[in-house]
């Protein structure tokens, strides 16, 4: 019997853990380069504005910047709300990029 307790207090133990390190991880999302969004990319987010919206209801743009590292490009942005900023960042794939570029082309004929 003390054997049964023991185990099924190590696997409630154990269990209680594992989600912790998966609610750790997924507040990290976004937070750095290696854990950026990738936005239009097929069940990701459209924009990061939706993503943003989503995720950090009440914040406010405060700055965005084009960054890149090791041939990749990223949206660098930092949101504030009651004076806490954070940065996000957003990989920005070749699709996005190109109808971001397009949209640009066609509003400068406008």
């Amino acid at each position: 019997m003390k054997v049964y307790l023991i185990l099924s207090a190590l696997f409630f133990i154990i269990g209680c853990s594992n989600s912790e390190v998966t609610t750790k991880n997924q507040k990290l999302e976004g937070l750095s380069m290696e854990t950026a969004i990738v936005v239009g990319a097929p069940g990701g987010p459209a924009s990061q504005k939706d993503w943003i919206a989503k995720h950090y209801p009440g914040y406010r743009l405060k700055l965005q910047a084009l960054v890149g590292k090791a041939g990749r490009k990223y949206d660098q942005i930092t949101i504030s709300k009651h004076g806490v900023n954070k940065t996000l960042y957003f990989e920005l794939n070749q699709d996005y990029l190109k109808n971001l570029i397009s949209e640009e082309k066609s509003s400068d004929k406008h």
